[in-house]
C-alpha cells in the first residue's frame, strides 16, 4: 500500500506538471487576443465586383485566423470620403484600405505603375511581375516613407476605352473634351488638350449626366452599367488602351502590421494573392454577360465602336511620351519604370507559341470584310493533336456571322460589323477546351517526366491547375544543346573549311537518292534569284544551271540533300513531305 501511493504521489505530481506547462504554452493557441481592423473602400455599393472582392479579402483573413482576425469594410463614404483612406491609414485613424494606386500619384508618382499603365501588362502579367519578379518588393519601398505596408488585391482584366456623349472621329476631337479618367492615361488625354478629371465612382454618373463631364473612363461593361453609364452617354469605345488591367491594392499602416502575429500577416498574404484569382474570373463571367446584354438590349441607344487603328497609334505616340515624362520625375519613378519596362520585354518576347494553341490565338478574329478561321488563327488543340474540327466548327460560326450581318444589312466593310464571330468563337466549346490545355506545351519545357506530371495535373483539373500561365521562352533564346553529333565535326581552327555536302552528311541526313523530289520550285528562273536559293540553301539542294537566251538560267534541285529547313517555302518554293518517311536524322534533346 505504501509503495502505491508514492506511486500515485508521484504521478500527481508529474501531471501538475504536465498541467502547468501546457498552461505556460496555450496563450499562443487560445488565449491570443482577438484582432479587429477597420478597412474603407473606395468603391461605391454599385461596384459589387470589387467590393465583393474587399469583403472576399475580409472573410478568407478570418478564416484562416479561426475567427481571431476580424475586418471590417466600408464602401466608399460610409466611414470617410474615399480621397481621405490614404492618409486616414498612413496617421492611423484606420488600420486597412481598399483602393488604387495610382489615386495617391500626387504623394508619389511612383504609384502609378501599381494599378495599370497604357498600352501596359495585362492581368496576368503584372501579377507575374509582383508576385515572381521585383514589382511588390518596390511597392514595399514606395510606400514605406508614409507607414504602409501594401499588397496586391483583386484586378480587373482589361478595360474599355470609356463612355462618351460624342463620336470620336479625330484626335482633333479630343481638345477641349472634359474626361473622367485617372492614371498616366489621364496624361495622355491631357496632352491631347482635353480637360481630365479625377472624380471617385459615386460621383461619376452625376458628373456625366448633369455634363459636367463629356466622357468617362471607369472599367468595363459590368461595372459601367452598375453605375448607370449607358443612360447618359451613347458611344462606349474599345479597346481600353488606356489600362490593359487595373489591379487594386489592400494596405495596411505599418504600426498596426507589425504588432500582428506571424500567422496574422501570412493570413492577410494569402488572402491577398487568392483575391487575385477571383476578381479576374468574376470580371470575366460578369463582363461577359454585361457586354451582351449591351448588345442585344440595348441596340440603337448605345453604339459598342471599336477606336480607329489610326486614333489608337496616336494614344501609342503619346502614352510612350507620357510614361517616358513621369517615369523621369524622381529616382522612384525611375527605377520603377526600369523595372516595369524590363519585366514588359521580357514576358512579351514569348507571348506567342508558334504551332498554334490558346497563347498563340489573335486578340481579334475578324476586321471589316476579314475572318480568320481554322489552323491559320491559331485553333489548334496541340496536345490532342486537334484541328480539322476546329477548322469546320469555325468556318460554320463564321458564315453564320456573315449572314446574320448581311441579315441586318449590314456593310461587312464596316468596322465592327463582323464583331459576333468572335464573341460566338469565344463562347464555343472548342475555346474552352484549348484553354484547358493552354499550359500542356510549356510543362514540357521542364523535361519529360515533370512535363507529363504537369499534364496529369492539368488533364484532371480540366486546366484550373496550375494555375496562370507556365513561363516559357522563344525559340532564339532556348540554349544550345551537343548532341553526339558534334563529335563529327573537326575542331574549328578559324579559317572556313566546310563545304555544304560534308555538313550535309554529318548532319545525319537519311533521305533515298532515288527519292521522288518532293520540293517544287520553277525551274527556269532570272540569274540572281537562282543564286539566292542557291546561297540561302544550307543543303546544296540548288545548283544553277546553263542559261539560256531569255535572260533565265535552268535550276537543278538535288532534292536528296534537303534538310527540310523550309527556306524555299518563303522565297516562292513550296515542300510536301518526302515519300516514305525518310529525311533528316533529328534527335530529341
Amino acid at each position: 500500500m505504501r509503495t502505491r501511493r508514492k506511486f500515485l504521489v508521484k504521478a500527481g505530481g508529474m501531471l501538475v506538471a504536465a498541467g502547468a506547462a501546457a498552461t505556460i504554452d496555450a496563450p499562443s493557441v487560445i488565449a491570443q487576443p482577438k484582432v479587429q481592423w477597420r478597412m474603407p473602400t473606395l468603391w461605391a455599393p454599385a461596384n459589387d465586383v470589387l467590393m465583393n472582392n474587399a469583403n472576399f479579402f475580409a472573410r478568407t483573413v478570418e478564416s484562416l485566423t479561426g475567427g481571431r482576425f476580424v475586418i471590417k469594410t466600408f464602401a466608399a463614404g460610409e466611414l470617410m470620403p474615399a480621397s481621405g483612406m490614404f492618409d486616414a491609414c498612413s496617421n492611423g485613424s484606420v488600420e486597412a484600405y481598399n483602393g488604387g494606386a495610382y489615386y495617391w500619384a500626387g504623394k508619389e508618382p511612383a504609384m502609378q505603375w501599381f494599378t495599370g499603365l497604357p498600352f501596359g501588362l495585362n492581368a496576368e502579367g503584372t501579377y507575374a511581375w509582383f508576385n515572381h519578379d521585383e514589382g511588390l518588393k518596390l511597392m514595399e519601398e514606395v510606400y514605406a516613407p508614409f507607414g504602409l505596408v501594401p499588397r496586391t488585391g483583386g484586378g480587373t482584366n482589361a478595360q474599355m476605352a470609356g463612355w462618351f456623349r460624342k463620336k470620336l472621329t479625330s484626335i482633333d476631337d479630343l481638345k477641349g473634351l472634359k474626361i473622367r479618367i485617372p492614371g498616366i492615361g489621364g496624361k495622355v488625354y491631357a496632352s491631347a488638350g482635353s480637360a481630365v478629371v479625377l472624380l471617385p465612382p459615386g460621383d461619376i454618373y452625376t458628373a456625366l449626366e448633369r455634363g459636367t463631364i463629356d466622357a468617362v473612363e471607369f472599367v468595363g461593361p459590368h461595372d459601367d452599367m452598375k453605375l448607370g453609364l449607358h443612360q447618359v452617354a451613347r458611344y462606349y469605345y474599345y479597346p481600353g488602351w488606356q489600362e490593359t488591367t487595373s489591379v487594386t491594392e489592400f494596405t495596411f499602416n505599418k504600426k498596426a502590421h507589425d504588432a500582428l502575429p506571424a500567422d496574422f500577416k501570412r493570413a492577410l498574404d494569402a488572402a491577398a494573392l487568392a483575391s487575385q484569382v477571383m476578381s479576374i474570373g468574376e470580371y470575366s463571367v460578369k463582363n461577359s454577360i454585361a457586354m451582351r446584354k449591351l448588345l442585344t438590349e440595348h441596340t440603337g441607344k448605345v453604339e459598342v465602336t471599336r477606336l480607329s487603328d489610326t486614333l489608337v497609334e496616336q494614344f501609342r505616340k503619346l502614352a510612350a511620351q507620357a510614361i517616358q515624362q513621369e517615369s523621369e520625375r524622381n529616382a522612384a519613378t525611375k527605377k520603377v519604370a526600369a523595372s516595369y519596362a524590363r519585366f514588359q520585354s521580357l514576358i512579351g518576347s514569348w507571348g506567342k507559341v508558334s504551332e498554334g494553341g490558346y497563347y498563340s490565338l489573335p486578340r481579334r478574329f475578324n476586321a471589316p470584310g476579314l475572318l480568320l478561321v481554322g489552323e491559320g488563327a491559331g485553333l489548334v488543340n496541340v496536345p490532342r493533336l486537334k484541328g480539322v474540327h476546329y477548322a469546320i466548327e469555325s468556318g460554320r460560326l463564321a458564315a453564320e456571322a456573315a449572314f446574320r450581318a448581311l441579315q441586318r444589312g449590314e456593310v461587312v466593310s464596316r468596322v465592327g460589323a463582323l464583331d459576333s464571330y468572335d464573341e460566338s468563337l469565344r463562347a464555343s466549346s472548342h475555346w474552352k477546351e484549348l484553354y484547358e490545355v493552354r499550359n500542356m506545351r510549356q510543362a514540357f519545357d521542364r523535361g519529360f517526366f515533370v512535363g507529363g506530371a504537369l499534364a496529369s495535373v492539368m488533364t484532371v483539373t480540366k486546366g484550373r491547375a496550375p494555375n496562370g500561365r507556365l513561363p516559357t521562352h522563344p525559340n532564339a533564346a532556348a540554349p544550345l544543346k551537343k548532341t553526339g553529333r558534334a563529335s563529327r565535326y573537326p575542331t574549328p581552327d578559324g579559317t572556313y573549311v566546310f563545304d555544304k555536302l560534308s555538313s550535309v552528311f554529318a548532319s545525319g541526313n537519311r533521305t533515298r537518292d532515288d527519292q521522288p523530289s518532293h520540293i517544287r520550285v520553277q525551274t527556269q528562273v532570272p540569274r540572281d534569284l537562282a543564286e539566292m536559293w542557291e546561297w540561302m540553301c544550307p543543303a546544296h539542294v540548288y545548283e544553277v544551271g546553263e542559261a539560256d537566251g531569255d535572260g533565265t538560267v535552268e535550276v537543278l534541285v538535288n532534292p536528296s540533300n534537303c534538310v527540310q529547313c523550309g527556306a524555299i517555302s518563303a522565297k516562292g518554293g513550296r515542300l510536301t513531305p518526302p515519300e516514305g518517311g525518310s529525311g533528316p536524322e533529328y534527335t530529341l534533346t
